[in-house]
């Protein structure tokens, strides 16, 4: 069975997204969007905290919860996207979605962030990446991703299983730019993985 468009929905609607507010923490975790987000996940035997939360919204519809975490919460954007420590950016679908467009939209927002060059650079990884996500078929509500990333690597599992892992710090950088450069596919979103809202 494929799972290409399993995962590939989790990232769809780059554009046209709004972030909902966050409620209150209760008993470590913190719902968003229906979801009980937990404040601390392991990533490779690294306790991690919750940075920031949000629900991605698409035209009238709720995508998916979308939810960073850092080692040190409140880290500026710069140091986020370009550190060496581990980071996890975790998704939970919140509808069922066919990810057709997701590989033009996912380009769109690289391209949104990095200047040609750069992309010509992230040529090979990206295609690494596409091969990975070439495994997700279509998903449901519930279903969860994870990108963690190292000094290594960004990694990729889907509902809790690994598909396998890209090794390029430029792609990685370039992956969360996606969602927290200069450029975002919105504004509002990068503010709540900030934490800043």
């Amino acid at each position: 069975m494929k799972y290409r468009s399993r995962f590939m929905a989790f990232l769809l609607g780059l554009s046209f997204i709004t972030v909902l507010p966050s409620l209150a923490p209760a008993a470590g975790a913190m719902q968003v969007g229906g979801v009980q987000v937990p404040d601390q996940v392991s990533v490779d035997s690294h306790l991690l905290t919750l940075n920031g939360a949000g629900v991605r919204e698409r035209f009238i519809f709720d995508v998916y919860v979308a939810a960073l975490y850092t080692t040190i919460k409140g880290l500026d954007t710069s140091t986020i996207i370009n550190s060496s420590e581990p980071r996890s950016l975790r998704l939970t679908l919140l509808r069922k979605l066919d990810g057709a467009t997701l590989v033009s939209a996912l380009n769109d927002g690289l391209k949104d962030n990095n200047t040609e060059q750069e992309l010509r650079e992230l040529q090979r990884p990206m295609e690494q990446f596409t091969a990975i996500v070439d495994a997700v078929d279509e998903g449901v509500p519930g279903d969860t991703i994870a990108l963690d990333f190292n000094a290594r690597h960004v990694s990729v599992a889907f509902n809790g299983r690994k598909l396998g892992a890209v090794e390029s710090p430029g792609f990685m950088a370039a992956l969360l730019r996606v969602w927290l450069g200069d450029r975002p596919a919105q504004k509002s979103l990068k503010k709540a993985l900030l934490g800043q809202q």
